[in-house]
């Protein structure tokens, strides 16, 4: 799995430290909306401000693979700090939960839950599956070029290596022609529209399975 930069929205401060221990061991990238309580500068009214604000850049304003929600308690309504779900969906990160979905307002955006599975896996999973309209609509356009080919278009697959701004797209499948896996490869880069995220370098092979 490749490197992932999560985005750790907390609906109070802790809420997550379980979970960024568990996501750094496995090798992924942790960010966050908001400056450590002791080093945040908070407003008389119990506003505290985003890093947007405090440092002038916030994270996804950098590449972000999942946003991740950890939600200690059974709130119906969203709290002040939990307002980078807003941000997160508008970007088109998925967002998982570690928390219930009882009276939960932000159920109809949650790409995944951890339930059962533990957090990393269930990151792991919705980066994966943010993908995958990709690779269907690479199928779909490419459908007569690979039946002319005597290929099925379901029988091409793919993996995607991201590294921040840099995307792998390995693509895989029953042999081709020279030309038509050229055009195959091609037309993944157009089909990467089918998700909201931009690349700034993009490499993409064919190879025969």
């Amino acid at each position: 799995m490749s490197t992932l930069d999560v985005l750790l929205l907390e609906a109070a401060p802790g809420d997550g430290a379980a979970d960024v221990s568990l996501l750094e061991e496995a090798g992924h990238r942790v960010h966050r909306c908001f400056d450590e309580p002791a080093a945040g500068a908070v407003h008389p009214s119990g506003w505290t401000p985003c890093r947007a604000l405090t440092a002038g850049v916030c994270p996804l304003d950098d590449a972000v693979d999942v946003a991740l929600l950890a939600r200690r308690g059974v709130t119906p309504r969203p709290g002040p700090r939990e307002a980078g779900v807003r941000c997160a969906v508008r970007a088109g990160v998925p967002v998982v939960e570690d928390g219930g979905d009882l009276l939960d307002p932000f159920a109809a955006w949650i790409s995944r839950r951890t339930d059962g599975a533990g957090v990393v896996a269930a990151c792991e999973a919705a980066a994966r599956e943010a993908m995958a309209p990709v690779l269907a609509r690479l199928r779909t356009g490419c459908a007569r070029l690979l039946r002319a080919e005597g290929v099925d278009p379901e029988a091409v697959d793919a993996t995607f290596t991201v590294d921040r701004d840099h995307l792998v797209l390995h693509l895989s499948g029953p042999p081709l022609s020279p030309r038509a896996a050229r055009a195959l490869c091609d037309r993944a880069r157009d089909a990467l529209r089918a998700v909201p995220r931009t690349f700034r370098r993009v490499d993409v092979g064919y190879r025969t399975t």
